[in-house]
């Protein structure tokens, strides 16, 4: 009987070590995570004027190494925290983005700039051809151009040729 009580205390025993090395090496896994964001990164708006900003656009893929990292990404300026995703009212403006990785706590900065690459759209335009008058061009309005990010657009005129007639 002596020798059975041995035998499970030890099985017991093997079990609880293995299982407390598991979880110490499991944990040493974690806090060894090592994140590292790029320095500057250019943002595009997309067609609605917003982009969601992703722990994947800020992150070095070739130096972050967090095993099944699972990332939470704050956006903020000078002022504090901004919604993500991020509208078109932070153009131009250098805004500052903070990678946590939730297993490790481990964080990084990067700095991003929005920019709104897209041109405006052509919302409406005569689909038939218009007979305009040489002498009255005023009668045609043109497309109407429509920018998500700064609403409608005039037409630019670029070049004008002015010819006089006898």
């Amino acid at each position: 009987m002596k020798y059975f009580d041995l035998t499970i205390n030890r099985w017991f025993i093997s079990l609880f070590a293995c299982l407390m090395l598991m979880t110490t090496s499991a944990s040493a896994q974690s806090q060894s995570c090592s994140l590292a964001c790029n320095g500057s990164t250019q943002v595009s708006l997309d067609e609605f004027c917003n982009a969601m900003i992703t722990a994947d656009m800020i992150l070095n893929d070739q130096m972050t190494s967090c095993p099944n990292g699972q990332y939470v990404v704050t956006v903020s300026n000078a002022y504090g925290d901004i919604p993500n995703p991020v509208s078109g009212a932070y153009i131009g403006q250098d805004l500052y983005v903070k990678v946590t990785d939730t297993n490790s706590g481990n964080s990084c900065w990067g700095n991003i700039t929005l920019e709104d690459k897209l041109g405006p759209i052509i919302e409406s335009c005569p689909t038939a051809p218009i007979d305009v008058a040489c002498s009255d061009l005023s009668a045609f309005e043109g497309p109407v151009y429509y920018d998500p990010c700064e609403g409608y657009k005039e037409p630019v005129l670029l070049r004008e040729t002015i010819t006089p007639l006898n």
